[in-house]
């Protein structure tokens, strides 16, 4: 087959679609539609030269000139299949060309603003003409529907990878350099200081086994010039990664899921680790593979990696200059073709829900899901709606008008179809929802689940606007209609849902005290607290040490006090214990006039970081998290950094009246004390001398999302039989 592939840039993505194609017997031509030139052509093709004037922006989106230059691109070459890759690729063909194509878009293509006109403009293009487009994972489709999407929505069909050279070499022709030696593969952009962390976590594991960890950039492994030169991907990807015999990958970016495609070939399977995101959590999902962890979990799921023996680090079965020869089922065009051919309506989404069998289940957020693995809101969410996954596929829904439009509909349309109505969850944020037709169209997909025999909940963060001397607007008119807005989701949500959730007990009596003399209805209040994900969940250690490191984590001000705290430490042992603080950058100066007001500041026993919890790398020894919190916040709150801390294994000092002291000492996985420095230094005493190990063990299994899916049907059961009503405040 002859086959035009129109990229927007070349990168692993593309350069390993030519490859396959290439090794599948095709004849391929690529022409890069950003900087209009031919990457490569056969000598014949009437469009060879390409003028000037293709490169103008006056001609982007007019004129007839460019049009026919399009056309004679396109049908010059006699072309069986037309494939674009990337946003400005399948724009130019929407916008230039009548004929059908496939419009493959990558992880992060439609990670833009509005503000962005030129990717906004070729979007815009792209799905009017397309009456179907290719996205990598279910989250992309979320972002498509934000940006206006109306085509159909399908996943990209698996590329094989077995005619490929290994990208990484076999530990046996290391050479007398260091082994192993890890490639940190990670986005172009991303934040060099959390970069840099990842990088000294996985070369401490890589020091054990005498070797290193080194940051590489997976779009480095094929740039656009080694397209101009007619290079093979596997060839430059394996050159730039000489001497490296295991690969970890972090992040997320366009070329990820392609890496991952080609490390997951029989030579190298055993040598390579992803970091649980959410689009490579898709993708390990799809392929099978097991070896995923986030922030310091990637450590330790390497670690495992490294001292596995013959089974990772042994040479591989397939000696590393031979491949396997394609055949006819090889062919990627095959099932790439499949896909452009089946029958969908033109709204159509390939959802896991929509595939499934059983009762329909929703997961409703205001806003999307975030691809984070710090932030409090966003971890809740993402991690609250992938544990509704696990108990069965999910249809998501935000309250942009256009995801919540389309979405609802669909449900609406599968309930009516005949679908049985299983689990409705939906969360809020920490403003209303601004939308009045998402408002209303909430109220009629809460009833209609209702009518269909469905269960739900709403989750409410924080009600912060109903605090008397909050000072989020400044206008007291504007205010009051902000405020009017959140009465009324509320309203919708208590009424619609069979119980409203609140992070806990004291958080919902302090719901209602807000809530008095401004909403009469009587609604039902339960707890459901944040869980342990066990992606991020580490091996905790038993106490063995002689020195205990405290480790503060989270904001430095008046609302984050910590007075008592700082007092208490000043008279703990010299030599037994040391005192880490975790803190965002802003706030150092902060923390440093803190702790000069203790006689702290020079103190060989204090260090600062600026790293995520997620990343942290404890010192030697035994580590203890304190959620000590002088403000009247802390007795209504549930701070995220308690299950963060129990997913790193420390156990947990908190005040007795503060809201989390209850999930403490019920757990055991911790101890709590007055707010009195006397009284934290005699708890800190105690609990550097006591093992936790065997009960963070335990509440990792009792307080894990999972556990949480399953206490909120418990709930949503009781609330229907009426045996057993939620707790009320």
């Amino acid at each position: 087959m002859k086959i035009l592939l129109l990229t927007s840039g070349m990168s692993p993505a593309e350069a390993m679609w030519v490859d396959v194609l290439d090794d599948a017997g095709h004849t391929v031509d690529v022409f890069d539609a950003p900087s209009a030139q031919w990457l490569r052509r056969r000598a014949y093709h009437p469009a060879k030269v390409v003028p000037d004037w293709v490169r103008s922006w006056t001609y982007r989106s007019t004129g007839n000139a460019i049009n026919s230059f399009y056309r004679l691109l396109v049908e010059g070459g006699d072309y069986d299949d037309v494939v674009t890759s990337g946003i400005a690729a399948g724009g130019a063909m929407a916008r230039h060309c009548e004929r059908g194509f496939t419009p493959l878009l990558w992880r992060g293509d439609l990670d833009f603003s509005s503000a962005r006109v030129v990717l906004t403009e070729d979007f815009e293009a792209l799905t009017s003409a397309a009456g179907r487009i290719l996205l990598e994972d279910e989250y992309e489709f979320d972002k498509a529907l934000s940006k206006g999407s109306n085509s159909a929505h399908l996943l990209h069909s698996t590329r094989p990878v077995d005619s490929l050279r290994p990208l990484l070499q076999p530990p046996s022709a290391a050479g007398a350099g260091q082994y192993p030696k890890v490639a940190v593969l990670h986005p172009e952009r991303m934040s060099e200081a959390r970069l840099e962390a990842y990088r000294r976590m996985l070369d401490a594991v890589a020091q054990r086994y005498g070797g290193s960890a080194e940051a590489v950039s997976a779009a480095s492994l094929y740039r656009l010039r080694d397209a101009q030169r007619n290079r093979r991907f596997d060839d430059i990807a394996s050159t730039r990664l000489e001497g490296f015999t295991h690969a970890v990958l972090i992040g997320v970016s366009r070329d990820h899921s392609s890496l991952a495609d080609a490390f997951d070939a029989p030579a190298t399977r055993d040598r390579f680790v992803v970091e649980d995101t959410i689009g490579m959590g898709f993708w390990a999902d799809r392929a099978g593979f097991g070896r995923t962890g986030r922030g310091a979990r990637l450590g330790e799921v390497l670690d495992e990696v490294l001292s596995g023996g013959s089974e990772s680090g042994a040479d591989p079965v397939q000696p590393a200059d031979t491949v396997t020869p394609p055949t006819t089922s090889d062919d990627p065009m095959v099932p790439l073709r499949r896909i452009m051919e089946r029958p969908v309506p033109r709204l159509y989404e390939e959802l896991r829900a929509v595939e499934a069998d059983g009762p329909l289940d929703v997961f409703f957020s205001t806003s999307p899901l975030e691809d984070r693995t710090n932030g409090a809101r966003p971890q809740r969410v993402r991690n609250m709606a992938e544990a509704l996954d696990e108990r069965s596929p999910a249809v998501r829904v935000y309250s942009t008008p256009g995801v919540f439009e389309r979405r609802a509909d669909l449900i609406h349309r599968l309930l009516r179809g005949g679908r049985a109505a299983g689990l409705l969850y939906a969360e809020n944020s920490t403003s209303p929802i601004p939308f009045d037709t998402t408002l209303n169209g909430l109220e009629r997909l809460f009833a209609e689940f209702r009518a269909a025999g469905g269960r739900s909940a709403w989750f409410v963060r924080d009600l912060h606007w109903l605090e008397k001397d909050a000072d989020f607007l400044d206008d007291p008119e504007r205010k009051q209609e902000f405020i009017k807005r959140g009465l009324r989701e509320l309203s919708i949500a208590g009424q619609g849902t069979d119980v409203l959730l609140a992070p806990c007990d004291a958080s919902a009596v302090g719901f209602e005290s807000l809530l008095a003399g401004l909403d009469d209805a009587e609604y039902r209040w339960a707890a459901m607290p944040p869980a342990v994900a066990d992606a991020n969940a580490v091996t905790p250690h038993a106490n063995a040490s002689e020195t205990t490191t405290l480790l503060y984590a989270g904001g430095v001000g008046s609302f984050y006090a910590m007075d008592s705290y700082l007092q208490a430490i000043t008279s703990l042992p010299t030599e037994r214990f040391r005192f880490d603080f975790l803190v965002r950058p802003a706030e150092v100066e902060n923390l440093v006039g803190f702790l000069a007001a203790h006689g702290l500041e020079d103190d060989a026993r204090v260090a600062i970081t600026t790293d995520e919890l997620d990343v942290y790398a404890p010192r030697e020894g035994v580590t203890i998290g304190t959620v000590l919190l002088d403000s009247e916040y802390a007795r209504f709150a549930f701070p995220y950094k308690t299950v963060s801390m129990l997913e790193k294994g420390f156990p947990l000092l908190t005040y007795s009246d503060m809201a989390i002291a209850d999930f403490v000492e019920s757990n055991e996985i911790g101890t709590t004390c007055e707010r009195t420095a006397a009284s934290v230094a005699e708890a800190l005493e105690a609990m550097s001398r006591h093992d936790y190990t065997d009960a963070i063990r335990r509440a990792r299994v009792t307080e894990s999302w999972t556990a949480r899916i399953r206490q909120l049907e418990a709930l949503l059961d009781s609330e229907r039989e009426g045996s057993q009503p939620a707790s009320t405040s």
